[in-house]
């Protein structure tokens, strides 16, 4: 699976539109996504694709957040195709254990785009996130 989704995501990342000094960013993202994929069972993480014609067209990694929720951490899916991000979240949501009632979509990064997919969602509550810094 790592080399398959490794191969999506250097094609996802070649479609987006990265500006230089965004590009650390986009690398270090994929290293740690390769760390991920890599150890899915130690991490006790949760992964789902979606294959098209023998290629991974979408995928999504998540993990339990307690009895009753998982949190997904990683979804992508290749935008040229038409409805693919609702249908790996469908698709992961429909393969989990029937003990999870909830799932944390996580944060929105200020995004409007994503924030707007987020809330399509219809979440059973929001709740804000704080960034804690320590004073010396």
């Amino acid at each position: 699976m790592l080399d398959t989704v490794m191969v999506f995501l250097e094609e996802f990342n070649a479609r987006k539109n990265i500006q230089p000094h965004e590009m650390k960013w986009l690398l270090m993202e994929t290293d740690a996504m390769r760390d991920v994929v890599k150890n899915l069972n130690k991490l006790n993480y949760i992964a789902g694709a979606i294959v098209i014609d023998g290629k991974v067209e979408a995928f999504s990694i998540g993990g339990r957040l307690g009895e009753k929720t998982v949190t997904v951490h990683v979804e992508k899916a290749n935008s040229n195709i038409r409805g693919l991000y609702p249908a790996i979240n469908n698709e992961f949501c429909k393969h989990l254990d029937e003990s999870i009632t909830y799932v944390n979509r996580e944060e929105d990064m200020g995004i409007t785009n994503l924030r707007k997919a987020k809330l399509s969602y219809k979440p059973v509550e929001l709740v804000e996130k704080y960034i804690v810094k320590s004073i010396k």
